[in-house]
């Protein structure tokens, strides 16, 4: 029998989702859902993120890492996965622009 019942366990995850930056994306890596906390660290609001890949927030070099490769390996095989990723700092839409043109 689990020490708490469904309604203590939905109340811990409210509260860790109030004290915590959250971020929820499916196993190709697109942004499902985030959190204001989440957001406001990140740079963005919930709108800009909605739908893209999580790797926005890479360096280039990062998300084109054998780590990052791994990374979503050991995801999608249902592995636990922690420790830290280079934040890319957020871009304009005027400065994502100007890189794809330089591509």
């Amino acid at each position: 029998m689990s020490i708490l019942n469904w309604h203590d366990e939905t109340n811990v995850m409210n509260a860790l989702r109030r004290s915590q930056a959250v971020i929820v994306f499916d196993l190709k890596g697109q942004v499902l859902k985030a959190n204001n906390l989440f957001c406001d660290l990140m740079g963005y609001t919930e709108a800009e993120i909605l739908g893209r890949n999580h790797s926005m927030f890479l360096t280039r070099e990062a998300a084109e890492s054998e780590a990052y490769r791994d990374f979503w390996q050991n995801l999608r095989s249902g592995r636990p996965v922690g420790g830290s990723i280079i934040k890319q700092e957020p871009q304009s839409e005027k400065d994502a622009r100007n890189d794809a043109e330089e591509d």
